[in-house]
């Protein structure tokens, strides 16, 4: 199979499916379509600031004198330092990165955007998780494609068992109950 790199985004629903569950298992980064433009964005942001807003501040700066005993100079400078890494850590991100075309996954799968029913199979308590990459902000119900039990659900079908090893050694056998297709595959596929 072809690697896929941070700017392919996943094109066919086997292809994807594939490219999913090893991505997960490899606990390689998942980014939706839409959180890579978002992050994109950020990037060009991060850039331009980068270069017009601190040439022009060390610029200022430096007319108050040398600047190993300039505190504006140094400042600017540790903030400069600063943004530089923010923009590093983005585009590590973005060059590991899947990209996932939400529509073009399999419907009935558990994919990012999905919510997965389980039924947890020794205490029979039930749950759902929406899939979300593992780069974007968690709240309750919500399993990261990178966590354990995001890896077991990412491209599981209703019916099947997953085994899940949660931290600490436990374990947990839960039964894919139902998967609710995510908003972006129903706007394309009614």
């Amino acid at each position: 199979m072809p690697t896929q790199t941070a700017t392919d985004a996943v094109a066919a629903p086997p292809a994807a499916d594939r490219a999913l569950a090893t991505a997960a298992a490899a606990g390689r980064p998942i980014i939706t379509a839409g959180h890579e433009r978002a992050l994109r964005a950020e990037l060009d942001r991060l850039r331009h600031r980068l270069e017009a807003e601190f040439t022009e501040r060390l610029r200022e700066a430096r007319g108050f004198g040398p600047s190993d005993a300039n505190d504006d100079y140094l400042q600017i400078k540790e903030e400069e330092a600063v943004l530089a890494a923010g923009i590093a850590h983005i585009s590590m991100l973005l060059e590991s990165a899947l990209v996932v075309d939400e529509a073009a996954l399999e419907s009935g799968l558990g994919a990012l955007g999905s919510t997965v029913h389980v039924t947890d199979r020794d205490s029979g308590r039930r749950r759902r998780y929406r899939l979300t990459g593992g780069h974007e902000p968690l709240t309750l119900g919500v399993a990261s494609a990178g966590s354990p039990i995001g890896r077991a659900l990412m491209g599981k079908r209703v019916g099947d068992i997953v085994d899940v090893v949660l931290p600490r050694g436990r374990r947990r056998r839960l039964e894919i109950t139902a998967v609710e297709a995510s908003e972006a595959w129903s706007k394309t596929a009614s």
